[in-house]
């Protein structure tokens, strides 16, 4: 029993090992741009022992990228308010939090930047990603609110509106022009700015 729970601990934290050396590769080089190779090669360990956690480099990149899923729901629940405060004032919490989390999480911003150029790479064997990382849009579903109070014009399609304020906020970011709003006084002018011209555009 003993060893079986230090065999586990060993496991875990070769597994993490492996995870934290691929998240470094990737944000820097990409999907196409890291063999497990390199991976091994920067821990200093054969390649076989990674294929004992990660069968396949796809299963290892879907892995990578799980956690910054995840991180980019749960820390967002609280953007989208359950009492009406105006489309203003949606537009001004939801975009300023975007911005000072975009901000803090460059690194995520350049790997989710490789995953969408990496569009053609999918889990083997029909595997799923977890159920915890699917659902439904909290933007979409927070606008739906606002259409249905009025406050957004009835024809304006609801996937085009979520597309417009997730580009407006990430551009930035996803482009690797964050420099340019650096300041928090840029990044300010930046917010109202946008606020101003996603207000007119979905405004019945």
């Amino acid at each position: 029993m003993v060893q079986t729970k230090v065999q586990t601990r060993l496991n875990l934290r070769m597994r993490h090992r492996i995870l934290k050396a691929a998240t470094t590769l990737f944000i820097r080089k990409g999907f196409s741009g890291v063999s497990l190779g390199d991976i091994a090669k920067k821990l200093q360990i054969n390649q076989s022992l990674i294929y004992h956690y990660f069968p396949s480099k796809d299963l290892l990149w879907h892995a990578v990228k799980q956690p910054f899923f995840a991180v980019t729901h749960e820390e967002r629940v609280e953007v989208f308010p359950l009492a009406d405060i105006g489309l203003r004032r949606f537009l001004e919490n939801y975009l300023s939090h975007e911005l000072d989390f975009w901000f803090h999480h460059t690194s995520m911003a350049r790997l989710l930047r490789w995953s969408s150029l990496e569009g053609n790479t999918s889990l083997p064997n029909n595997q799923s990603l977890p159920s915890e990382l699917s659902g439904p849009d909290p933007l979409c579903t927070a606008l739906e609110q606002l259409q249905k109070q009025g406050m957004i014009a009835k024809e304006f399609d609801l996937s085009v509106a979520a597309a417009l304020l997730r580009s407006a906020v990430r551009g930035p970011f996803f482009c690797n022009s964050h420099a340019t709003i650096r300041s928090a006084a840029l990044r300010e002018a930046y917010l109202q700015m946008i606020v101003v011209t996603l207000e007119r555009m979905l405004e019945p």
